[in-house]
């Protein structure tokens, strides 16, 4: 029998880095990760080898998965999103990222500061 496989590396292809950054460093996230895997081999093996088991049982297992599944992917969403807050807080404290013009005006109107006081103050 052909039996899809649901590695965790495989479904999501662009979080490799943030899985394995997790794994390494986040004890909640690779004991859900261990829990996933140990499971996805269970529900293949059952799939790839015709075993006989009751329907209801191979459906809870699935839904058990999914339910991994869906709270490994929001942690590598955290995950990813701390990343990029992270690299963004770096840029504006090294002032390799600035407010365009536009938008620094218009946060000093915000203030009641004119444009031209805003050139006075320091």
């Amino acid at each position: 029998m052909q039996v899809d496989h649901h590695d965790l590396h495989h479904e999501f292809p662009e979080f490799n880095d943030a899985i394995d950054a997790l794994k390494a460093g986040n004890a909640h996230f690779a004991t859900l990760f261990a829990s996933y895997h140990r499971l996805t081999g269970k529900v293949e093996d059952l799939e790839e080898h015709d075993m006989p088991v009751a329907d209801f049982t191979i459906e809870d297992m699935k839904k058990q998965r999914v339910k991994l599944k869906d709270e490994l992917y929001h942690m590598l969403l955290a995950f990813r999103a701390g990343q990029q807050a992270a690299t963004l807080a770096s840029m504006i404290a090294t002032k390799r990222c600035r407010l365009p013009l536009s938008r620094r005006h218009r946060a000093c109107s915000n203030t009641g500061l004119s444009r031209s006081k805003t050139r006075s103050v320091k």
